[in-house]
């Protein structure tokens, strides 16, 4: 997983554990920090057989992934976007789906100025929900403005904050979507610090429903993307693979799913 301390992957690593642990396996974590070559040398290292099958949950699968998940020496189940090329169990979710509904939901509100909070674009989460977006503006009939759109330099607290100070420098939105729960937090932080009323004059809606989204003031409205779902699915997938290897491989989406909270000034 890339960050254990990332609210998303604690609920998914819960979900995991206990698939496992009613199967009598155990569950070994590594947290990778997004690296691409630390993920590509677990896979490598499964040729050891130190344990018999591996859950990889990536930002961003290369081609340098999908040779090496083609050959792995143990069983690979993906959580993430499905890898052209490879015959891999993969569970995903529509985040793209996800993330155009809550610009509907938002323009339903009478919000007409609807700004996008990024993650990296360079990232399966970053691409999809960028589309997504730009989905949403385009079935509400919204014309895209590149200056309503700001990418922030991680998925996490203070890169949002930053990211939220920038695009309110140039630009005032009535609303504000952000590509996951932590983002949303920091824009909701540097909302406050200028003075600015969530959801009077800015409305906020994040991506994950993260335990966080429950715990901000104002509560915040986001997409529930199933995290746990996901991981539970890779879980019991990974167990029938590692029982039948010769299995046809699948591939596994989670449908989203909008959790209306105050943070957009719509009833819940």
């Amino acid at each position: 997983m890339p960050d254990v301390g990332n609210p998303v992957y604690t609920a998914m690593v819960a979900s995991i554990q206990e698939v496992a642990r009613v199967a009598g396996a155990r569950l070994l974590l590594h947290s990778t920090g997004a690296d691409p070559d630390d993920e590509l040398a677990l896979v490598r290292d499964l040729r050891h057989r130190y344990v018999d099958g591996l859950i990889l949950a990536s930002l961003h699968l290369t081609q340098a992934h999908a040779a090496s998940l083609s050959t792995s020496a143990a069983p690979v189940v993906v959580i993430g976007r499905p890898t052209p090329g490879t015959s891999v169990d993969t569970v995903r979710a529509y985040s793209r789906r996800g993330a155009a509904e809550a610009v509907r939901h938002l323009h339903g509100t009478g919000r007409t100025r609807i700004a996008f909070v990024n993650g990296p674009t360079h990232t399966a989460p970053g691409s999809s929900r960028r589309r997504g977006y730009l989905d949403g503006l385009r079935s509400c009939g919204l014309q895209r403005d590149e200056a309503l759109i700001e990418v922030a330099a991680d998925f996490m607290v203070e890169p949002g904050r930053r990211a939220a100070e920038q695009l309110l420098a140039r630009c005032t939105p009535d609303a504000i979507l952000c590509a996951n729960d932590l983002l949303a937090v920091g824009v909701l932080a540097a909302l406050r610090d200028a003075g600015l009323q969530v959801p009077d004059d800015i409305a906020l809606v994040g991506m994950d429903n993260s335990e966080l989204s429950g715990l901000t003031w104002p509560s915040l409205t986001t997409v529930d993307l199933g995290s746990s779902e996901r991981a539970r699915i890779a879980a019991e997938l990974l167990l029938a693979r590692i029982d039948d290897p010769g299995r046809e491989a699948r591939v596994v989406g989670v449908e989203p799913r909008l959790v209306v909270r105050a943070s957009s000034g719509a009833p819940a």
